[in-house]
């Protein structure tokens, strides 16, 4: 297989997001450790916060850069690549943001939340579309 311009920004994009997500990963541990809870949130509201924004990046950026790579394998240009993944990465960032940082305002999350939302509608319309053309 060709290590294309697409797949290579792709790569990137998923580099970025992965270290966005052990940033979330880290806040979790750094919450539990601070109130001694090994297991479930303890009925901690800043904890609850951190996992929840954790699990919502576990959620949503694994599908989004699969699309990612497989538009990008599939020939999508390096443009639509790097600016669906700027859209992704500026999301997700926004996102982990709010839910690390206790008071950050709500529009971090929303943002974040609509960004990466917008990626996986455009994503999956152009692989559908891709697909559709294809048969």
């Amino acid at each position: 297989m060709t290590f294309t311009p697409a797949l290579a920004a792709a790569s990137l994009y998923a580099g970025l997001n992965m270290l966005i997500l052990l940033a979330l990963t880290v806040a979790v541990i750094r919450q539990r450790q601070a109130l001694k809870v090994a297991v479930g949130d303890g009925g901690h509201a800043s904890l609850m916060r951190v996992m929840r924004g954790h699990a919502n990046g576990a959620e949503n950026a694994p599908v989004a850069l699969l699309l990612l790579v497989l538009a990008a394998l599939i020939g999508a240009p390096v443009a639509a690549v790097h600016g669906l993944g700027v859209m992704l990465t500026l999301g997700r960032g926004l996102h982990a943001w709010h839910f690390t940082h206790e008071g950050a305002p709500m529009w971090q999350r929303q943002w974040g939340a609509l960004l990466t939302m917008i990626v996986q509608i455009l994503a999956a319309l152009g692989l559908i579309g891709h697909g559709l053309g294809a048969l």
